[in-house]
């Protein structure tokens, strides 16, 4: 398993550079990774700039940015599994762009799920804005039957892998979401197994 910054057709686990502008991009290389979850874990100190952004983006699930803050730490959480696409070399990417401050306390609340149509036995959780603290993950059937209850200790910035059972099938599902403020969010899901 190795991770590098890939530049000018070179692989660096360390690069030195100009300091980093709004038009930059730091592109990642995976080699050899495992079908296992896997975890980004992004210490930045002071790199805050006015009006600058970082987003981490994964090809595998297409339209998926990840605040990255620029001031703290972003944990990240992730699956390789049998799908070339999961492995792939390129697979991320850390975007910086201008805009709206993106630090993880500026973040609107929302609770997201992807890939979605869920496509094998996994798929990602993120709690963006949510209070750290337990949560109660269920996945419910059109039948009201719930194939899935976990529980998950959530640590801000971070997103959630989770396996689902091998009776799901495939369908329209809920996944409910309670926090450790009792507030709970339903979102349907798609599950292609």
């Amino acid at each position: 398993e190795g991770l590098g910054m890939s530049r000018n057709n070179a692989i660096f686990t360390v690069e030195k550079r100009k300091a980093i502008t709004t038009s930059d991009t730091i592109f990642f290389n995976m080699k050899k990774m495992g079908q296992h979850d896997y975890r980004f874990e992004f210490i930045i100190n002071a790199m805050n700039q006015p009006g600058m952004n970082a987003y981490l983006e994964d090809s595998y699930q297409p339209g998926q940015q990840i605040p990255v803050d620029l001031d703290g730490t972003t944990t990240v959480k992730f699956t390789v599994n049998s799908d070339p696409g999961s492995s792939a070399a390129n697979r991320f990417r850390i975007v910086f762009a201008s805009g709206i401050k993106t630090a993880p306390k500026d973040i609107k609340p929302f609770v997201g799920v992807y890939p979605n149509p869920v496509v094998g036995n996994t798929f990602s959780l993120q709690l963006a804005g949510q209070p750290t603290g337990t949560y109660l993950v269920r996945l419910i059937n059109t039948d009201g039957q719930a194939l899935l209850k976990n529980t998950i200790m959530h640590a801000e910035g971070s997103t959630e892998i989770i396996n689902l059972p091998a009776h799901s099938g495939s369908g329209v599902f809920l996944l409910e979401v309670t926090g450790p403020d009792g507030k709970r969010v339903v979102q349907k899901i798609s599950i292609n197994n």
